[in-house]
């Protein structure tokens, strides 16, 4: 059985390739992870929500182990992962780590952006994403207190 190779367009070695049938192979980047009900490390608890179903942009929300009599504010970080706009993911095994880990460590709320990558969408795509999630943010606050409500 012969197998059908794919020509090559471009590479960015040592990230990505692009083919002539326009399909992307990311040659790096952790795995994708599930979000977690409570992190048997942490205590966090993770959950993926919808920032926009028109471009479609998601996130993944981090939420501390809080005791029963925690009344205080929380902050919220909103969070852009890295890899030059081109790899990786908000829900990749690394971020959800260090998401997990600075969640637990600083007592804030963390919001995760899933934003399109290059080179499928050029930028500013990924710029316009990250306006929508940081515009989403700012529209569920009141008064600098987070409206988990309308998310679960």
């Amino acid at each position: 059985m012969a197998s059908i190779t794919k020509e090559v367009e471009k590479e960015l070695l040592p990230f990505v390739r692009m083919y002539k049938d326009g399909s992307v192979e990311r040659l790096v980047g952790s795995p994708y992870v599930p979000p977690s009900p409570q992190d048997p490390e942490t205590g966090v608890s993770s959950k993926d929500i919808t920032i926009s179903q028109d471009p479609s942009i998601s996130a993944r929300l981090y939420l501390p182990r809080l005791n029963q009599t925690h009344h205080q504010k929380l902050s919220i970080l909103v969070y852009f992962h890295g890899g030059g706009f081109c790899i990786e993911s908000a829900f990749s095994f690394n971020h959800q780590l260090y998401l997990n880990s600075l969640v637990s460590q600083t007592q804030v709320v963390a919001l995760s952006v899933e934003y399109r990558l290059a080179p499928e969408h050029l930028l500013p795509i990924a710029y316009e994403d990250c306006w929508a999630a940081l515009q989403c943010v700012a529209s569920h606050s009141l008064d600098n207190v987070v409206n988990t409500k309308s998310h679960g």
